[in-house]
């Protein structure tokens, strides 16, 4: 059994008197003393700015625009930064009437209700506010390295603290004035210009990582001759009954002009199945066991071109033919929002160790296939095949799906045996770098960890160490 022993005063000397006992849980103190120890300061020192986002309900959802000022939102902060996808915009002129405040690259997001997490802001083409729920920083340059403190925020020494300060009630949130009261360890120039450098090339990485993405898309399109293409827009449509029949369905969705558009495109070109070129591996139920050797991928881990491998199941379960293997292809083939969403899966550290749960199914070339599961990668992230799969989900809107035996009918166009070999290349690079760029922050985190528990140079050397490991050269 754990517990600790609090003396009054110290509960009485808090700035908002925190009683609950998980606030001083032995691994909240042990922190606490070792911060201490270590001669950490208070973060509000070394800032100019804190600030909360604006009153809830300034930023209305009916506001949004398609483009314009970019609009922070807790989930997008991912990686340690604003990551660019799911983002919300409202116009400038809107900003300016409102009174909201503009950020730039290098200020500091921390959510402030929901999930912890901190990232900087990175380089960006738009102009940046914050949503209510989210406390910007900026920081005294002079002073301190926004880089080196969202780092070291994401280390078990900052990390832990946010958790500590978090209040429970009805969804956690954190204060503010809790933000300015957060201890950091600081280091000489060296290890934080060391830090920046690897943010700025995980950025670089991460731009050429899209770009390899989008010319696979812009190769696939032009390839079939449809870099332009635009559906009809026909109000009204007839079909016969031989038409109904042939696909027992009877819904008006199902025949528009759109799918027979999609399909002449494909006919006009040499194409095959989806199972002729492709095993389709599914798994059933499973026990979870959070100390299972396997982690389970499920359809939220499935995001626009990656895999999340932060999998918060696990499992002792799983024969071999479900662990997912370099190259398979991952399609989630249920839930609204999700049915359709598909990852190729790269094995860069040689460690079969993640199955799938019932939610998603695995895509694996046939020996003797003669398509590459890179280009069917790219296929099911084209409108052409995204339209198809959604022609014949199945299922109410609180739950859709889609037939196996569909999946298997599957038409797929086929391209330019060159055409192809730059699909495989610019998406294996995009994949590759992904993976680099990953780990660049992960490199960055602990080698602050270890800094702080051992010394700057051996951090310095370490990272040094780390960094030719993976290739990369800041």
């Amino acid at each position: 059994m754990q517990y600790s022993v609090v003396k009054f005063d110290k509960v009485q000397s808090h700035k908002e008197l925190r009683l609950e006992a998980e606030y001083y849980s032995p691994r909240f103190l042990e922190l606490e003393e070792k911060l201490n120890k270590l001669g950490a300061y208070e973060f509000g020192q070394y800032v100019d700015d804190i600030k909360c986002g604006p009153f809830g309900s300034t930023i209305l959802c009916d506001t949004y625009d398609t483009d314009g000022v970019i609009v922070a939102r807790p989930f997008n902060i991912k990686e340690y930064n604003l990551e660019n996808d799911n983002l919300a915009y409202i116009t400038e002129q809107d900003c300016v009437d409102k009174g909201l405040d503009f950020y730039k690259t290098g200020d500091i997001f921390f959510s402030r209700v929901g999930d912890v997490r901190c990232g900087v802001v990175p380089p960006l083409q738009n102009k940046i506010t914050i949503s209510p729920n989210i406390i910007a920083v900026k920081t005294n340059k002079n002073k301190l390295n926004p880089y080196y403190a969202t780092i070291f925020f994401n280390t078990k020494y900052g990390f832990t603290q946010l958790v500590r300060n978090m209040k429970v009630v009805a969804q956690p949130t954190i204060p503010t004035d809790v933000i300015k009261s957060l201890r950091i360890c600081l280091f000489q120039n060296g290890l934080q210009e060391k830090i920046e450098c690897i943010f700025q090339k995980y950025f670089i990485l991460k731009n050429i990582c899209q770009k390899k993405n989008t010319e696979s898309e812009k190769l696939f399109l032009q390839e079939l001759g449809i870099e332009n293409f635009q559906y009809s827009q026909r109000k009204f449509y007839v079909k016969n009954f031989s038409d109904i029949q042939a696909v027992n369905r009877l819904d008006a969705e199902y025949f528009q002009p759109k799918y027979d558009e999609i399909l002449e495109i494909i006919n006009k070109n040499n194409h095959t199945a989806l199972i002729e070129q492709f095993d389709i591996i599914r798994n059933s139920g499973l026990e979870y066991d959070s100390e299972g050797k396997n982690g389970v991928i499920k359809t939220k881990q499935i995001k626009d071109r990656f895999i999340d491998f932060n999998v918060e199941d696990r499992t002792n379960q799983g024969d071999s033919n479900v662990i997912v293997k370099n190259q398979d292809v991952l399609f989630a083939s249920m839930g609204v929002g999700s049915l359709g969403k598909a990852n190729i899966y790269y094995d860069f550290e040689n460690n079969d160790k993640y199955i799938i749960d019932s939610t998603l199914k695995i895509f694996r070339a046939k020996t003797g296939s003669t398509l590459s599961p890179e280009y069917l990668d790219v296929y099911l992230h084209s409108q052409l095949a995204q339209e198809l799969i959604y022609q014949n989900i199945v299922g109410s809107s609180g739950i859709i799906s889609i037939y196996e035996t569909y999946l298997q009918s599957l038409p797929i166009p086929i391209i330019n045996g060159d055409a192809e070999e730059q699909i495989i290349e610019n998406v294996n690079k995009a994949h590759r770098l992904n993976y680099q760029s990953k780990q660049l922050l992960e490199i960055a985190k602990h080698g602050v960890e270890k800094a702080i528990e051992e010394n700057e140079d051996i951090a310095m050397q370490w990272i040094d160490e780390q960094l030719k490991q993976i290739g990369v050269t800041l």
